[in-house]
């Protein structure tokens, strides 16, 4: 998965607050979202999320990225 897509999924799972319905949102697998997320965590050396059986949590070093996340989305599609 591009960098691009990573910040994708990142921004979706952030949105919905879950890996599956992130994954649904962009047509994806959830598997994929994980492993997408997973490479930008590995990227930037920290966890974005926090897992638990409800979903994956926002926490307060997912707002800051997920912002600029999407500032970069929305800049890259025109």
């Amino acid at each position: 998965m591009d960098r691009l897509q990573s910040l994708k999924v990142f921004v979706a799972t952030a949105d919905t607050g879950s890996f599956a319905d992130g994954a649904r949102a962009l047509g994806i697998s959830a598997p994929s979202a994980t492993r997408g997320v997973g490479e930008l965590e590995r990227a930037l050396g920290a966890r974005l999320f926090a897992d638990h059986a409800t979903g994956a949590s926002v926490g307060y070093r997912t707002r800051l990225p997920r912002r600029g996340s999407r500032d970069s989305l929305t800049y890259c599609s025109g």
